[in-house]
């Protein structure tokens, strides 16, 4: 599991007038459990440094949470086989 803490500027208001434009400015990518590790200090810690080097609202810091999942698939069998190939990649086969 990863985590990205995003730091963008503020360009102005936006079309309608009804709040900030920002852009990209910046992005940190960190595991926490390393950072907790190296550092002795939190995500949290990380967040509100960055918040208050970077205020609200010329700045906008957000962290999202990035998790990656995998699954084998079978690639290459026939029609007539999937049965017993499927059972054989769960470890049923007789």
């Amino acid at each position: 599991m990863a985590y990205t803490l995003n730091v963008a500027k503020s360009v102005g208001r936006n079309w309608n007038d009804t709040g900030e434009t920002y852009h990209h400015y910046f992005r940190i990518e960190t595991d926490l459990l390393d950072y907790n590790a190296r550092n002795g200090k939190t995500l949290t810690d990380l967040v509100e440094e960055m918040q208050a080097t970077y205020p609200s609202p010329a700045y906008n810091v957000t962290l999202t949470k990035t998790v990656v999942t995998s699954q084998n698939i079978i690639i290459g069998i026939d029609n007539e086989n999937v049965e017993t190939a499927i059972a054989e990649w769960k470890g049923e086969a007789k």
